[in-house]
């Protein structure tokens, strides 16, 4: 894929008329984008698999991945699924940036400044200028302290988040290359992603079923010409809701004391090994 990207990069510079070619210094910071996303996954992976929280359901999916990993339907089911994960991130991401950016723009403005206070004490005239002059100078200049260091800031922070939001939109570019490296990925990590789906599903089911109550006359009209009704429908969504909130609860239960099993493994191989090494014991 890289390969295929240098190509891509490197033919559309080549095409371009050269009175509208990027100077070469900007172009290579256009193109080395790809070259930072590289580094993004390996982070992302990297972020993923050091939660003890993911470590029994990333096991589980090594050991799927490796007992019936050339399955097409499962290689097609779990790319399936970290696409629509890859997409719901995105979308996650996006609102992030824009609550940023919202906060970025209030700050900007100074709606709500930071109550401050100082004391008369350290506010003594001198000259022509009286206490309450030397106040004011002092509580203008902390104020506008404040407001510039909080713009700044957020300024970081919306760019940091649109970062994330770029190597977002990258990530689900990349999903839809049919390539060995993502039907590995997909798969190791087809029960974390299907965890946050459920979670997602779970967290939403009122909104879901006032969803369902707010548009139950089109649902009725949609309902017409078939045996069923709308209570009928409702009922046997607030039941699957229902039965998918207990399993996935005892699912996450499971998963908890897998992790913490993981956990406890790790630290005794660890311990053996730094008594080995003559390290001694290493404390909890």
């Amino acid at each position: 894929m890289a390969s295929a990207i240098d190509f891509a990069q490197t033919t559309a510079y080549d095409l371009t008329p050269t009175a509208w070619r990027l100077p070469p210094a900007i172009w290579t910071v256009f193109t080395g984008l790809n070259k930072v996303h590289n580094i993004w996954r390996w982070y992302r992976r990297a972020e993923l698999y050091r939660q003890p929280d993911n470590l029994f359901q990333l096991f589980t999916g090594h050991i799927v991945n490796m007992v019936i990993g050339d399955s097409l339907l499962l290689r097609v089911a779990a790319q399936s699924l970290l696409i629509a994960t890859r997409l719901l991130e995105c979308a996650q991401q996006q609102a992030i940036v824009t609550d940023t950016a919202y906060e970025w723009w209030v700050a900007l403005k100074g709606n709500y400044p930071k109550p401050l206070s100082i004391s008369w004490d350290n506010c003594k005239g001198f000259g022509l200028f009286s206490a309450s002059t030397v106040y004011w100078w002092k509580i203008s200049t902390l104020a506008i302290y404040h407001r510039v260091h909080r713009v700044a800031l957020l300024t970081w922070n919306l760019c940091v988040e649109s970062f994330k939001l770029s190597m977002a939109i990258m990530d689900v570019i990349d999903v839809f290359y049919w390539s060995p490296t993502v039907k590995n990925e997909a798969i190791n990590e087809s029960f974390i992603n299907l965890s946050k789906w459920l979670d997602n599903l779970v967290n939403n089911k009122e909104e879901l079923l006032s969803g369902l109550h707010s548009n139950q006359t089109l649902i009725e009209k949609l309902l017409a010409s078939t045996p069923f009704s709308y209570t009928q429908l409702e009922a046997a969504v607030t039941k699957t809701l229902n039965t998918t909130e207990m399993i996935h609860t005892q699912v996450k239960n499971i998963s908890q004391v897998g992790n913490g099993v993981f956990i406890d493994v790790g630290k005794r191989m660890l311990n053996g090994a730094s008594i080995v090494m003559g390290l001694g014991a290493i404390s909890a």
